[in-house]
């Protein structure tokens, strides 16, 4: 038996014909577009799993696919698992849901303890499990395929270089400038002359998006920032947006926009419910704000929302050249700064976890090594946590899209040679040089100037000892304290109101396990 429900169809809708079930968006090799509808038409013709494999390589864009055929079942998701798709066998027969509840029921299955140890130190479920025993997910970039009960499993994507480009610092200047250029033109294909809301911080990558918006004439563009009236963020956004000459609307988080009350509202608890759905914890910072946008017809019926996530990702924020990489320091960087919540009974769970990632790619070494953590980073964090945020926009009813993982973009950024990434001197020399300063935007961000924090403290204290310098630094630019004190109200835990993400990860997990 093969059973295939899918429940969610917020912002983006599940299409299906003859077996053929799809959502979201796809440019093809040639750069046309398919959506809708017309996604299903993509995925025609398909009746072998190389057939499907090919599909999926050349597929550029936000999309879950599933394929029966006859007894046989193939499933994917893009390369940051976007749209979640989760699975249960038993004895031959598949259940595939986009909705864990649904499994939840369908099998009966309870809180895997490994798992809630996973998910309280990261605030994702790592690899292919989540918070329920035998049930799991696609991770990003792969596909499964199932025959007779049998199950295969098959990663169609990784972001480890198999060459460095060699091209002079000029020439991938160029290149990346054109990429970019392509970029925007996809989005403004998709968009279609729809309302763009950009999320507009007071950081690089949504001015990038707002820049590229300007220089190809987009003006149906909505740009919005929140949080504390004071934050830096703030005046920055407005300034960008003022340059650039688009709508900007700014939402003070206050308790009139957070009450206090906000965990007994039944569409919070909703939201709380999708964005989570055992896997990964909500990223809650943008819904209010849309909330607002929504209540008070800031938003056109067909928004689409952009936000910035995640160029310094690209750029290599997270890489320094001077560091001197072996497969032990990846593995330390990567349970340091990835396992780095609720560690005080995971940390057994964390290792082994780690050790399983090192394993897979055994054969990775010398000048690439440092290439694990932003494949990590990837296949984990963002895809995770960071893109997880976009069910904000979902739960509204509306769509999004991330330029930053086009494909272009991440083979380019990913074959960049690290000495260009370390610290993300290319990306933000282009963009300041070669962008910002064209629309009077070249605005540095105050800590950029903290030097000795960020080029030599960061990279040389221990993580533990970082964390309490930046909870004497830390300063609510968004007003995240009045989500943090609500969700403490029901926690009950001594838990210092400034680490919201494992407030927000351990409050689901006590809302589940109370069930």
């Amino acid at each position: 038996m093969i059973d295939i429900k899918l429940n969610y169809n917020h912002g983006f809708k599940w299409y299906s014909s003859r077996g053929i079930y799809v959502k979201g968006y796809v440019f093809d090799e040639d750069n046309c577009l398919y959506k809708g509808k017309n996604l299903v038409k993509y995925f025609q013709n398909i009746f072998h799993p190389n057939d499907f494999e090919k599909k999926i390589l050349k597929s550029n864009g936000m999309f879950s696919v599933i394929v029966k055929l006859g007894d046989s079942v193939m499933a994917s998701v893009d390369r940051t698992r976007t749209f979640p798709i989760f699975y249960y066998t038993d004895k031959g027969d598949v259940f595939i849901s986009d909705d864990m509840y649904y499994l939840e029921n369908k099998t009966g299955s309870e809180i895997d303890e490994s798992s809630s140890l996973n998910y309280l130190a990261s605030g994702y479920v790592s690899e292919r499990k989540t918070l329920l025993k035998n049930i799991y997910q696609i991770k990003p970039s792969e596909y499964i395929h199932t025959h007779n009960g049998d199950l295969e499993f098959n990663s169609y994507y990784n972001y480890i270089p198999n060459k460095i480009l060699k091209e002079s610092y000029g020439e991938l200047t160029t290149k990346f400038l054109a990429i970019l250029d392509s970029v925007t033109e996809r989005l403004i294909d998709n968009a279609n002359g729809c309302q763009i809301v950009l999320p507009l911080s007071g950081g690089y990558d949504s001015r990038l998006l707002a820049c590229m918006l300007k220089k190809y004439g987009y003006d149906n563009v909505l740009c919005f920032t929140y949080g504390n009236i004071d934050s830096f963020e703030v005046d920055i956004s407005e300034q960008v947006a003022t340059a650039l000459g688009f709508k900007w609307k700014f939402i003070e988080y206050t308790e009139k926009i957070i009450p206090i009350n906000f965990v007994q509202d039944l569409d919070f608890l909703e939201f709380a419910r999708y964005a989570s759905n055992y896997s990964s914890k909500m990223v809650m910072q943008d819904y209010f704000a849309v909330k607002y946008l929504a209540d008070n017809k800031y938003l056109a019926d067909n928004a689409i929302f952009v936000p910035g996530y995640s160029g310094d990702f690209l750029g290599g924020s997270q890489v320094a050249e001077d560091l001197d990489y072996d497969r032990q320091t990846v593995a330390r960087i990567i349970k340091e700064k990835y396992y780095n919540l609720d560690t005080r009974k995971s940390q057994t769970e964390v290792d082994k976890i780690v050790k399983n990632y090192m394993d897979k790619y055994n054969n990775i070494d010398g000048d690439i090594i440092y290439s694990l953590i932003d494949d990590y980073i990837l296949n984990e964090k963002l895809s995770k946590h960071i893109v997880n945020a976009i069910r904000s926009y979902e739960v509204f009813s509306f769509k999004s899209a991330l330029p930053f993982y086009d494909l272009e973009l991440l083979d380019f950024f990913k074959e960049l040679p690290l000495e260009y990434k370390n610290r993300s001197y290319f990306y933000r020399d282009v963009l300041f040089n070669k962008i910002f300063n064209k629309y009077d935007v070249d605005i540095l961000q105050p800590e950029i100037k903290d030097n000795l924090f960020r080029k030599v403290v960061r990279y040389t204290l221990p993580v533990s000892f970082l964390n309490y310098i930046r909870s004497k630094r830390y300063k609510d630019i968004n007003n995240v304290n009045l989500q943090s004190i609500a969700l403490l109200g029901e926690l009950n835990e001594d838990v210092h109101y400034s680490k919201s993400n494992e407030i927000i990860a351990k409050w689901y997990l006590k809302k589940i396990q109370k069930k």
